[in-house]
């Protein structure tokens, strides 16, 4: 019933998948116990990824989950200011869960963006030789 209930999502975009660093899906559920358990769940299942990200809800009134890996690159809080701040919305959280409402799930790609690119910046800054 919970998988059913997870993978009934959709919006614009892709309502699933992985980009630098970002594990992300939009979810049919409206429970915010079932948001966050959608985030663990993407956390353990993508074992490289920092961030998980899922949204929840219609357009204009979607929830959105940002969870991290402890001791990643980035936390959740630090992901969600640069979401907020590109995208909109309001919330806020700590170094592992930050949660909030007010995005519109069209925005999908532009909350992974959001987040993806502070990874990357984060990346950069600690490794400035490219990997090498």
């Amino acid at each position: 019933e919970l998988q059913r209930r997870l993978v009934a999502g959709g919006g614009g975009g892709e309502s699933h998948g992985f980009r630098n660093g970002v594990v992300f899906q939009v979810v049919g559920a409206e429970d915010p116990d079932l948001i966050r358990h959608a985030a663990d769940r993407l956390l353990d299942r993508e074992s490289t990824s920092q961030l998980a990200v899922v949204m929840a809800g219609n357009d204009g009134s979607a929830r959105l989950v940002v969870k991290a890996r402890r001791g990643g690159d980035a936390t959740a809080a630090e992901a969600f200011a640069r979401i907020r701040e590109r995208v909109g919305g309001r919330g806020g959280g700590n170094e592992t869960l930050a949660q909030g409402g007010g995005f519109r799930t069209s925005d999908m790609d532009a909350v992974v963006d959001a987040a993806a690119s502070l990874l990357l910046e984060r990346g950069a800054e600690q490794d400035p030789g490219g990997g090498q």
